[in-house]
C-alpha cells in the first residue's frame, strides 16, 4: 500500500513539476435550478444550496466554456467533458451545452490548499421567454492553471 500511494505522489509531483494541469473532481451531481426567475442583475448574487458563502456567483462573472479549454488545455479540458458527458460542439458556431440545453459557463474561487482553485461549472440561461434558469454541473479543484 505504501508503494502505491508513494509511486501515486511521485506521478503528482513530476506531473506538476513538469507544468501539467491536475483536475480532482469534487461534486459531479450538481444541483438543479440553483436559479430559476427572471433574468439576473449583473451584480446580484446567486447562491448555491448546501454550498459555503463564499461560493455564490453573479451572472457578470460567468466565462464562457470555450475560454476553459484555451486556459486549461485540451487534456484538462476533455478530461471534463468526458466526466460530465457534455457533448462537443458539432459546428463552430455551436457551443458548449449543458442540462436542459442551457450555455455552459465558469467561474471559480480560491481553493482550500494553496495552488489549488475550485472550478464550478454552470450551466445558464434563457430557458423561455423571460425566464433565466442556472443549474450547478460540477465542482472541481484544479491545480496548476491561472484561471
Amino acid at each position: 500500500m505504501k508503494k502505491i500511494l508513494t509511486g501515486f505522489l511521485l506521478l503528482a509531483l513530476s506531473s506538476l513539476a513538469a507544468g501539467e494541469i491536475m483536475l480532482k473532481p469534487l461534486d459531479l451531481k450538481g444541483t438543479a435550478s440553483v436559479y430559476d426567475d427572471t433574468e439576473p442583475e449583473p451584480g446580484k448574487r446567486i447562491s448555491i444550496p448546501k454550498g459555503k458563502p463564499q461560493w455564490a456567483f453573479s451572472s457578470g462573472e460567468l466565462k464562457g466554456f470555450r475560454q476553459l479549454r484555451e486556459k486549461i488545455g485540451d487534456k484538462a479540458f476533455n478530461q471534463l467533458m468526458a466526466k460530465h458527458k457534455f457533448a462537443q460542439p458539432k459546428t463552430e458556431f455551436d457551443g458548449y451545452r449543458g442540462k436542459d440545453k442551457l450555455p455552459l459557463q465558469y467561474y471559480v474561487r480560491p481553493g482550500s490548499t494553496t495552488g489549488t482553485q475550485l472550478l464550478f461549472v454552470v450551466s445558464m440561461g434563457e430557458y423561455q421567454p423571460t425566464r433565466y434558469i442556472a443549474h450547478l454541473e460540477g465542482i472541481w479543484e484544479i491545480r496548476g492553471a491561472a484561471l
